[in-house]
């Protein structure tokens, strides 16, 4: 269900290898400051669609983190 969810709401199409540049980043000296840190490869959907976040939040996050 969520992830046709996310499919059919995408404009912008990510590949495997998007995700495995952003771990190869991690794991890099290059992120050696880099702490806390929510990277969310999605291709800038969950920063342009508010009813998105609102829904992730909803099912993701406990009442007292909201």
């Amino acid at each position: 269900m969520v992830d046709k969810w996310f499919a059919e709401g995408g404009n912008l199409k990510g590949a495997l290898l998007d995700v495995a540049n952003g771990v190869l980043y991690l794991a890099s000296d290059d992120s050696k400051y880099v702490s806390g840190l929510n990277l969310i490869i999605g291709g800038g959907y969950t920063t342009t669609n508010v009813a998105l976040t609102e829904a992730y939040n909803k099912l993701f996050l406990s009442n007292d983190q909201q």
